[in-house]
């Protein structure tokens, strides 16, 4: 009885929690809620976690978009993978978009995000494309 009432505030932390960041994800353990394709190239992928704390994924920035569109859930936070640190999430309202041909992304519009507006030039130096500013 004792080792249950000594855990017990660490259960009910844990069960009182949501999601608050999209963690770390590995190539092919997730798929996108919009296309449904799994999600393999990391440098692309997106999340979005809801008010109510559940994390939703996306093999790409327009898979974002388009399910955003078409479905009315109240949403918490999103964030964008920093293309040039895969493992590295940016805020999606933070982030610099970048959108070139030559870079195609999973559904192929060619968005990847950027942590700075130096990154971002820097890719576009050598990319072409242009800047894209998504409310």
């Amino acid at each position: 009885m004792y080792r249950v009432l000594k855990i017990m505030p660490l259960i009910l932390s844990l069960l009182g929690c949501d999601v608050k960041h999209p963690g770390l994800w590995k190539s092919g353990e997730y798929d996108c809620k919009h296309c449904k394709m799994q999600i393999e190239d990391l440098r692309f992928k997106t999340a979005v976690i809801t008010k109510k704390g559940k994390l939703v994924s996306f093999d790409s920035i327009e898979c974002l978009l388009e399910w955003s569109k078409k479905n009315n859930l109240q949403i918490k936070d999103s964030f964008v993978a920093d293309f040039n640190r895969p493992n590295d999430w940016i805020k999606f309202k933070k982030s610099f978009i970048l959108q070139s041909n030559k870079r195609p992304s999973p559904m192929g519009s060619g968005f990847s995000a950027y942590s700075s507006q130096d990154e971002l030039l820097k890719a576009l130096n050598v990319l072409g494309g242009k800047q894209i500013n998504i409310p």
